[in-house]
């Protein structure tokens, strides 16, 4: 089984190289982000629409809702239930046949990947964290920036502070050997007045940094790409104290 733009795939390959399309029927045609089959050979498909479609001898046969808004990023089949993640950044849980939800989880952005075994679950999300779920306890086990480039970089004693094209600036524990905090450059989206260093971000260059300081006050100062420096009375606080136009007012 394939998806696609405004199309399922479903393929014969024991004897031939043969698909055949899945037909929609009364539900509505969308692009399919992702399938999975569960372990009784139903197949399910993740919409554009944030609908979970499922499907009986390439018929649809029956949509959900996958999605709070937003496409469905990622689907699991496993263990009697079904694993819809969103782009809202939800996994949303389905219990099979009949899918009843039995229960949804929120993370901390899209989500790109799930797993489970036994009841616990890993999700992996655009954000770069990836999650442990085990009944009500969730646990962040890995983190990273996941757009662009990394280009700040500044240590003092056992913290180390790294600015990226990704919105992100994360404070890392070096004798943990994870990640302790972070902040966002900005909500704001804005081009510089002239000129800006090159990226690989998709971001404006109001939310792409170009260095950190990580100062032994604790301070934190991050300037961004649209020519602009914030400034952190601390790496716990959750905006800058202030924001400076012109790095010369700062310095």
């Amino acid at each position: 089984m394939t998806s696609g733009t405004k199309h399922i795939k479903f393929w014969e390959t024991i004897s031939e190289q043969k698909k055949n399309s899945g037909i929609h029927g009364e539900y509505p045609m969308t692009s399919h982000c992702v399938c999975a089959f569960d372990e009784e050979g139903i197949a399910y498909s993740g919409g554009h629409n944030g609908l979970v479609y499922k499907w009986e001898n390439r018929q649809a046969v029956g949509t959900f809702k996958g999605a709070e808004h937003g496409f469905v990023s990622a689907l699991r089949a496993i263990d009697g239930c079904l694993y819809a993640g969103g782009k809202c950044g939800t996994v949303t849980v389905f219990s099979l046949p009949d899918m009843s939800v039995s229960r949804t989880v929120k993370f901390t952005s899209m989500i790109r990947a799930i797993d489970c075994q036994n009841g616990n679950m890993l999700v992996g999300c655009r954000n770069g964290s990836i999650f442990h779920c085990e009944g009500g306890n969730q646990k962040e086990i890995m983190s990273s920036h996941n757009d662009g480039e990394v280009w700040g970089l500044s240590a003092n004693g056992s913290q180390v502070a790294t600015s990226c094209d990704d919105n992100q600036v994360i404070i890392w524990d070096t004798d943990k050997r994870c990640k302790s905090s972070a902040v966002i450059v900005s909500n704001e989206k804005r081009q510089p007045k002239a000129g800006k260093a090159s990226t690989l971000s998709h971001l404006p260059a109001s939310q792409c940094s170009r260095s950190v300081i990580l100062k032994p006050d604790g301070q934190l100062v991050v300037a961004a790409n649209d020519g602009r420096v914030h400034v952190w009375d601390s790496i716990t606080a959750s905006e800058p104290s202030k924001v400076l136009e012109d790095s010369r007012e700062w310095i």
